[in-house]
């Protein structure tokens, strides 16, 4: 049986997983995690997928926590004292945290709840 690869990116840098979240689908995002779609991979713009959430206004906060969640068991965080707050507070090449992107959306809570630092200047 022929199973996609979580890793394969479009031309701007981004893979299914970042698609799942701008489309704001917890069932999706589980699913993909699940088989190994990388929540820390940086798209074209130096964004992770939980900045493609935090952008669109998305109101499934689940989605964030499904994604902090899957940082901290990646193996590029594996030797980082607080891999949470690395990923949650990772900055795009605008300088711009998901916290930044998400000011006024429903996500905002599950970020601060899992280490988003507010101090993080632009």
């Amino acid at each position: 049986r022929d199973v996609a690869n979580p890793d394969v990116t479009n031309n701007a840098g981004q893979t299914a997983l970042f698609k799942a979240c701008f489309n704001d689908d917890v069932t999706l995002v589980a699913s993909l995690i699940e088989h190994g779609a990388p929540a820390w991979v940086q798209d074209a713009k130096g964004q992770t997928c939980l900045h493609a959430y935090a952008a669109t206004g998305a109101d499934q906060p689940g989605v964030a926590l499904l994604l902090v969640r899957a940082a901290e068991s990646g193996d590029a965080f594996a030797r980082m004292e607080n891999p949470t707050a690395v990923f949650v507070n990772g900055l795009d090449e605008e300088g711009n945290t998901a916290i930044h992107l998400a000011t006024s959306r429903k996500g905002v809570k599950t970020l601060l709840e899992n280490g988003a630092d507010l101090t993080v200047s632009l």
